[in-house]
């Protein structure tokens, strides 16, 4: 079975190893975050651990220590419930959010900003998506060395059982961060 895998992951990549370089710009509009680290509250709930300077969050004056306790009236207790009242809302849009800050309950709007796009050392990140036979439309990520003009060799990433974002910005090196950087280095486009 691994011998059959490894056929077909080799297949696979030869297949492709040449891809264009997309020239295009993506028009699928980005989630919108809040813009703050979570952690957990001591009442229980889901704590605001820091914010994010230039975000939403800041401007709607959240601050460490408050406690989210409902995003557009829905409950929230945990993450998940978090990710289910945020509802996929993109970039520019407006959420009320529910804080308590000490014995005060607070209701603010917060709008709603896109994170910032990948950045890693010497790559370009090239943002797109394809369009499944349904009509929806899937976030694609294409990393390219810098100074590839054309066509560069590519290796496929399958983004991992948790479906959180691939995206990767800021100094956090995570493995497959450092995977591309690697990959980067020795002349590979990711995708």
């Amino acid at each position: 079975m691994m011998r059959l895998f490894a056929r077909a992951t080799c297949a696979i990549t030869l297949a492709a190893a040449l891809l264009p370089v997309p020239a295009h710009a993506d028009d699928l509009e980005r989630r919108g975050r809040l813009g703050v680290t979570l952690g957990p509250a001591p009442e229980g709930g889901l704590g605001i651990a820091g914010v994010m300077p230039g975000t939403g969050a800041e401007e709607a004056g959240l601050r460490a220590g408050d406690v989210i306790l409902a995003v557009n009236r829905q409950s929230v207790t945990d993450l998940p419930s978090l990710v289910a009242a945020m509802g996929g809302a993109r970039d520019g849009e407006v959420v009320l959010v529910t804080i308590e800050r000490g014995d005060e309950t607070i209701n603010t709007d917060l709008r709603l900003k896109a994170g910032a796009k990948s950045t890693m050392g010497g790559v370009e990140a090239e943002y797109s998506h394809v369009t499944l036979d349904d009509g929806s439309r899937l976030r694609t990520l294409l990393t390219v060395p810098e100074g590839v003009e054309d066509r560069a060799p590519v290796v496929f990433v399958i983004q991992g059982i948790s479906c959180s974002s691939f995206e990767m910005s800021g100094p956090n090196l995570n493995a497959p961060k450092s995977h591309m950087n690697a990959l980067a280095a020795a002349g590979y486009a990711t995708f």
